[in-house]
C-alpha cells in the first residue's frame, strides 16, 4: 500500500493529511505555539487534596493541572520545603503531557519522556519491550544491555521503552540511540533544576519529521511520499528526516493547490459529516456530546440475504468499526464512546463480533474496549491527548 503525506496551508495554519491511496486518515495540526511534550519550571500555586491534584505556573499564562496520583514519589524538585510532599509555593520540573482540551487544563506530569525511533526513555526504572516483538533472543539481549546502560549512566529513575520498531534494527543501533536519548533527558532535568520558575527547558516542535519518521520506522506503506509547499518545511525535512526510504517533494503549481490536487477538502468534509457512509451502503450516525460519543450503525441500502442475515449483520458491523477506527483517528475523538451496532441474534457470531472489536481496538494505541451491554451496546474509550479535529481547525 501506497501512503502520500501532503503538509500544506489549510485555513491560515500548516497542517499535514495523510492519505492511504486515497483515502484521507490522519490529519495532523503543526503549530509552532504547542506546549505538548515542551518542558518547563513551574511553581506550585495551589494544592488541592480533594480532587487529587495540584495547579501548576509555568508562564504560560494559565495553569497547569498536575494529578497527584500519577507523580507520586516522582516530583523533580527545583526548591521545596523539608518535606517530600507537594506544597503551595514549591517548584518542580514537569513535561506538558496533554494538550489543553475544551474547558479542560493542560496537563503536566514529573515523568520526563522522549521518543525515538526504537525506545522511548522515560522515568520509570525499568525496561520494559513490546509485546509485539517475537524474536526471544534479540529481547533477552536489548534487556540486559540497556539493563547495564541504565544501571551505570542513568539518575532520576530513569527507565526504557523498547518500542516494536527495534525488532527490524541491530542491537547496536537501538543501544546508540538509546544511549542518546538518555543523555539528553539526562541533560534536560540537570538544567531544569538548576533553573528558576517559568522558563522553557526543552521544547518539541517539528512535529511534522517525528510523524514522518514514525511512518517510516512501523513500516506503514510500501511506498512513501511527503509532499509540501512549503519551503522551510521541505529543508528541515530533507536534512531531519534520516531514516528509511521516502520521496520528499516540493510542489510549486500557481494554478493547482495541493488541496484541490488530492481533493483535501471534500474528504475533510465528508469525514466530519455527522452521516458517514460505507462501502456497503450502510452509513454511521455520529452524534459527539459534552460527556461522550454516541455512533449509530445502520444498514441503509446494505443488501443481506434473508438466509444468511447474522452473517451479512456481522460482516456489515466488521466495516463499520473499521471505519470508526479510521475517524476516531481522523477527528480526535477521546473519552467514552457508545457504538450501536447492528443487533446480531446468533450468539456464536456476537462472540465472534466481540472478539473482532477486541482485536481490531489495538490498531489504535489510544483506544480500549471496555464492554458490551445487556442492551448490546459496545463501549469503549480514547484516551485524550489533543483537541478534536474541529476546534482545531475553527479555533
Amino acid at each position: 500500500m501506497n501512503g502520500t503525506y501532503v503538509i500544506t496551508e489549510y485555513k491560515d495554519k500548516i497542517m499535514g493529511f495523510l492519505l492511504d491511496e486515497k483515502r484521507l486518515c490522519d490529519v495532523e495540526f503543526f503549530n509552532e505555539e504547542d506546549i505538548l511534550f515542551n518542558v518547563y519550571s513551574a511553581k506550585v500555586v495551589d494544592h488541592v487534596p480533594s480532587i487529587g491534584a495540584a495547579f501548576l505556573d509555568a508562564g504560560l499564562g494559565d495553569t497547569l493541572y498536575y494529578p497527584l496520583k500519577e507523580n507520586e514519589n516522582k516530583h523533580l524538585f527545583i526548591k521545596h520545603g523539608k518535606t517530600n510532599e507537594l506544597r503551595p509555593q514549591d517548584e518542580i520540573l514537569i513535561q506538558v503531557s496533554k494538550s489543553p482540551v475544551k474547558t479542560k487544563k493542560a496537563e503536566a506530569s514529573s515523568d520526563i519522556s522522549f521518543t525515538g525511533n526504537y525506545v522511548v526513555v522515560n522515568r520509570s526504572g525499568r525496561v520494559n519491550i513490546s509485546k509485539k516483538i517475537h524474536d526471544k533472543d534479540k529481547v533477552n539481549k536489548l534487556k540486559e544491555e540497556l539493563g547495564k546502560l541504565l544501571s551505570s549512566e542513568s539518575d532520576y529513575d530513569s527507565g526504557i521503552i523498547i518500542r516494536t520498531a527495534a525488532e527490524e534494527a541491530d542491537v547496536e543501533t537501538v543501544l546508540n540511540e538509546a544511549e542518546q536519548l538518555l543523555q539528553h533527558q539526562q541533560d534536560v532535568i540537570k538544567k531544569g533544576i538548576c533553573s528558576v520558575p517559568f522558563k522553557l527547558i526543552d521544547s518539541c516542535n517539528e512535529d511534522h519529521i517525528s510523524f514522518v519518521k514514525n511512518l517510516i520506522i512501523r513500516k506503514c506503506y510500501d511506498e512513501l511520499t511527503v509532499i509540501t509547499d512549503q519551503a522551510d518545511i521541505l529543508k528541515s525535512l530533507k536534512s531531519g528526516v534520516d531514516v528509511g526510504p521516502v520521496n520528499i517533494k516540493f510542489y510549486s503549481d500557481d494554478m493547482v493547490s495541493l488541496l484541490n490536487l488530492y481533493g483535501i477538502e471534500d474528504k475533510l468534509s465528508k469525514a466530519m459529516a455527522r452521516k458517514v457512509y460505507l462501502k456497503s451502503g450502510g452509513y454511521l450516525i455520529i452524534d459527539p456530546t459534552e460527556a461522550l460519543t454516541v455512533i449509530d450503525v445502520n444498514s441503509g441500502k446494505s443488501q443481506g440475504g434473508k438466509k444468511d442475515k447474522d452473517d451479512y449483520l456481522l460482516k456489515l458491523n466488521k466495516e463499520a468499526f473499521d471505519k470508526i477506527i479510521n475517524l476516531a483517528q481522523l477527528r480526535n475523538m477521546s473519552g467514552i464512546i457508545i457504538v450501536d451496532f447492528m443487533n446480531i441474534k446468533d450468539k456464536e457470531k456476537n462472540i465472534e463480533l466481540i472478539r473482532y472489536l477486541k482485536n481490531a481496538s489495538l490498531r489504535d494505541n489510544l483506544l480500549n474496549f471496555v464492554d458490551m451491554t445487556g442492551l448490546g451496546l459496545a463501549e469503549f474509550t480514547r484516551k485524550k491527548i489533543s483537541k478534536p479535529l474541529n476546534e482545531l481547525i475553527n479555533e
